[in-house]
């Protein structure tokens, strides 16, 4: 969760909505709340997280050098997608994680400045990161 210009955005692992495409990138616009807990119906078991996950540098001018190294049990193909604060998708690869570790590198030379995120998805786990690009 990220609050940009007193509106909240929330990434995760979501594609839809209330049957709207999110691309893993929605702002809450109000709605019902509650202001405590009750006892929890379920929990999940999260998954593990990569072990190295860098963007750098950050802020960025021209270039972000991503740099991952997952568990094994991860370890295939992953994809790798760049969103605007919108949600809209401005750069995605699919590459192979060999023995686990990736490195890719995403020219963000002609951004606008702003925040961004990455998303990084695996075995149909999707991890997100902000970058701020000046």
């Amino acid at each position: 969760m990220e609050v940009f210009n007193n509106d909240l955005y929330i990434g995760g692992g979501f594609t839809l909505i209330d049957g709207d495409t999110v691309n893993y990138i929605a702002k809450w616009i109000g709605g019902d709340y509650v202001d405590t807990c009750g006892m929890p119906v379920a929990t999940l078991s999260q998954p593990e997280r990569p072990t190295a996950l860098s963007l750098s540098p950050n802020p960025a001018h021209s270039t972000i050098h991503i740099t991952v190294q997952l568990p094994a049990a991860y370890a295939g193909t992953v994809s790798l997608s760049a969103y605007n604060i919108l949600g809209q998708p401005l750069w995605q690869r699919t590459l192979p994680a060999a023995s686990g570790e990736l490195q890719a590198s995403v020219d963000v030379s002609t951004w606008p400045p702003g925040v961004y995120f990455i998303s990084l998805e695996a075995s149909g786990v999707v991890w997100v990161e902000k970058v701020l690009v000046r």
